[in-house]
């Protein structure tokens, strides 16, 4: 499908296919929006409705895509993508499972009910009967009869199933089980991978018959095809050995479910699982999203050549002009994508983006 928000989209598409089969590319993809002058009125706030209501409430749902896609300009190689997010996309797995979460005022920190005995409870075969999953579909048509051809409509977010047993079974008997029951560990976070996809397939088949069919997760990038942003959180607490053990086989068994998938790497604890996560076939790159968020290209800079030395797709922010000369500098152009923050002027954002390629124009590679 074109979209409407994007008169470049074919060009664009064209660029992104590139970047997923690491063809040879003048410039990075740059990831560029900018503010338009008029913002949108806040629905939520209009309505006074409760930010645990608002979860399955369709109006909710529309009035946020229509923030994602309304309130910017979709410049240089943005793509303009309705992302449709329920629990700030880390509850899937839970809720299929039947468990329940809240969202606690002002800091919206989710909490899920705890229940130690999660690990051994039956994981539910998926059931697209099940009252959640016809509410999240009640929602898509939704989005879909307002967005239309405005922009893409993304697929539901996020697979992480060793930070969901965490939640629920609470911190301290997670790390007890890994010790005690990595098998049975093993065998439930593989479960509950199974039973999200297929929660996602669900979803995704009703995207195609629609005309749809793209993704992106809350990531810079677009892909034709299933996408996600693969995360594992609790990793950041294993040592080296339980994440090869534990961890490794959970990501790579959910990248088997997608066309493309790209792992958040939040944080620096995480750095040094980098080697075998470039192990995984299915694993087509990473989304460098670690804190200070704009503030460390210069520190990291080796080892993001490392991670372009394992094969892996890149995805990385960047704060300005000089940081892109200094990514690319570095890096390469072929398979980096360049994230810049938003702009508060279009022409600013034309600029950043015409400067960028201009400079990627004058190197070799």
């Amino acid at each position: 499908m074109d979209y409407l928000l994007k008169p470049d989209y074919a060009a664009a598409r064209q660029r992104h296919r590139d970047f997923w089969q690491h063809k040879t590319a003048d410039c990075p993809l740059l990831y560029i929006k900018a503010k338009k002058a008029v913002a949108l009125a806040p629905w939520l706030v209009e309505q006074k409705i409760d930010r645990k209501e608002a979860e399955l409430d369709i109006n909710w749902h529309i009035n946020q895509c229509r923030s994602q896609i309304l309130a910017y300009d979709f410049l240089a190689d943005s793509m303009p993508i309705a992302n449709v997010m329920f629990g700030r996309d880390i509850t899937n797995m839970g809720v299929l499972s039947g468990y329940d979460f809240v969202i606690h005022p002002v800091t919206e920190f989710i909490t899920f009910a705890q229940d130690a005995d999660f690990l051994f409870a039956p994981t539910p075969e998926f059931n697209q009967d099940n009252f959640f999953v016809q509410q999240v579909l009640a929602i898509y048509q939704g989005v879909r009869s307002d967005v239309g051809q405005l922009a893409g409509i993304n697929p539901p977010t996020t697979a992480d199933a060793l930070t969901t047993m965490a939640m629920i079974m609470g911190m301290e008997q997670f790390l007890k089980s890994l010790y005690k029951h990595p098998v049975a560990v093993q065998q439930k976070a593989m479960a509950l991978n199974r039973l999200f996809y297929s929660f996602y397939d669900y979803i995704y088949q009703h995207l195609l018959a629609w005309g749809y069919g793209e993704s992106a997760s809350w990531f810079p990038v677009f892909a034709e095809g299933k996408f996600d942003s693969i995360r594992s959180d609790i990793s950041v607490m294993l040592s080296g050995q339980m994440f090869a053990e534990l961890a490794w086989p959970v990501i790579a068994d959910a990248c088997t479910y997608l066309d493309y998938a790209m792992f958040n790497l939040d944080s620096v604890k995480l750095i040094r699982f980098l080697q075998p996560l470039a192990e995984i076939k299915q694993l087509h790159g990473i989304y460098w999203n670690i804190e200070p968020w704009l503030n460390n290209l210069q520190e990291y800079l080796p080892v993001l050549k490392q991670i372009k030395e394992f094969g892996l797709l890149l995805a990385l922010p960047c704060r300005d002009v000089t940081e892109a000369k200094l990514a690319i500098n570095g890096l390469g152009k072929n398979g980096l994508l360049l994230e810049f923050p938003v702009f508060e002027e279009k022409s600013k954002g034309m600029a950043v983006a015409e400067a960028v390629a201009d400079y990627a124009s004058h190197c070799l590679y």
